[in-house]
């Protein structure tokens, strides 16, 4: 089809298999993984250590690393105050899949040892999955941690940035498998983390030592490694100061150079030498629509093709009330709502109908 409709194509290196969906579906992801990367025009990685897994497969010149992005505002506006009262023991977050590669049970392992030493309490959350939630429960119980840690689904994205800015320290694990060692993603609650100035402890993986540096951005430590792990969190909490280092470096890390904006950019680079001139346009000359600015027009009042569009464009629901009028029935009605920051339109005539409208 790229011979004879003359398109590019571009492959983004975005997803991977998790190790607990078994060996049928790393094949067949593999296999894909592979035709991709010989067949595309562009590849899209996250990091260097993904360039040096795929540079095995295709010319190095197709190459073009575009780091993930956080847009930073959205998770840099508010600090959470505890209610007077409320418990104040400190608090470990960790968002994200529960797959096997997340190495949940080392995570445990490491929180049943912290605990021991310092009352903390544990939020898992993000997994949509209700088995992997069930199965993570079970584990919990295993590690007899049921008064410590609580297991949930996925929360509201409007909510993330407050469960971020409600944590002490944010998590992020990873196991010791093959495909992060090779492919190197950085999971994106990373970048939400750093985002809401949060301090980190993280699985050293290459792609995740790319965005934090040890006792920089946050804490590293060998993935799989419990001892290390409970070591990391230990320290962060016993350390203000560090905690304070940590998260101001991890906050300027993410608006300086993982911004959403700064990935936009990047993106919009890789399109233009890809296909030259395809990201060029005026907005001055291209970007308004003259006839249709300010105004909407809703046919036929009360019917249910009128509700549809005043709900579409903006228009509070339910409507101002309208003046009553009486006089001749009427076969058309039209209402005009104006945008109140565009220039004034011609009003459009009603005709005087039975109308009585709420």
């Amino acid at each position: 089809m790229r011979a004879t409709q003359g398109f590019k194509l571009v492959y983004e290196m975005g997803s991977y298999p998790d190790e607990s969906d078994g060996l049928a579906a790393e094949r067949g992801w593999a296999a894909a993984h592979v035709t991709c990367l010989e067949g595309a025009d562009l590849v899209i990685v996250p990091s260097e250590a993904a360039t040096r897994a795929a540079a095995v497969r295709s010319r190095a010149t197709k190459l073009h690393i575009v780091q993930p992005g956080v847009d930073v505002d959205v998770y840099d506006w508010r600090a959470f105050v505890r209610e007077p009262g409320a418990p104040t023991f400190p608090r470990l977050l960790y968002l994200g899949s529960f797959g096997a590669d997340r190495d949940l049970g080392t995570l445990l392992g490491a929180v049943r040892e912290v605990a021991r030493r310092i009352p903390v309490r544990v939020l898992l959350a993000g997994e949509p999955d209700p088995g992997r939630r069930q199965r993570v429960r079970r584990l919990v119980a295993a590690f007899e941690l049921g008064e410590v840690v609580e297991v949930r689904g996925e929360p509201p994205p409007l909510l993330v940035p407050q469960i971020i800015a409600a944590a002490d320290i944010c998590l992020a694990p990873a196991a010791a498998s093959p495909r992060f060692q090779e492919h190197g993603d950085v999971p994106q609650p990373l970048l939400e983390y750093f985002a809401g100035r949060r301090p980190v402890v993280a699985a050293g993986v290459p792609a995740v030592s790319e965005v934090l540096r040890d006792e920089h951005e946050g804490l590293l430590y060998p993935p799989g490694d419990q001892d290390a792990l409970t070591e990391s969190i230990a320290a962060l909490l016993e350390d203000p100061a560090l905690r304070e280092h940590t998260a101001s470096q991890g906050y300027e890390r993410a608006r300086t150079q993982l911004s959403a904006g700064a990935r936009r950019r990047k993106l919009v680079e890789v399109y233009e030498a890809l296909v030259p001139g395809s990201q060029r346009r005026d907005p001055w000359t291209t970007g308004f629509d003259n006839e249709g600015t300010g105004q909407w027009e809703v046919p036929a009042l009360g019917s249910e093709a009128t509700s549809a569009l005043v709900r579409d464009s903006g228009v509070p629901h339910p409507a101002p009330a309208a003046e009553h009028r009486t006089g001749p029935q009427e076969t058309e009605v039209l209402l005009t709502v104006r945008d109140p920051m565009s220039s004034p339109a011609p009003a459009r005539s009603v005709t005087p109908g039975p109308l009585d409208v709420e």
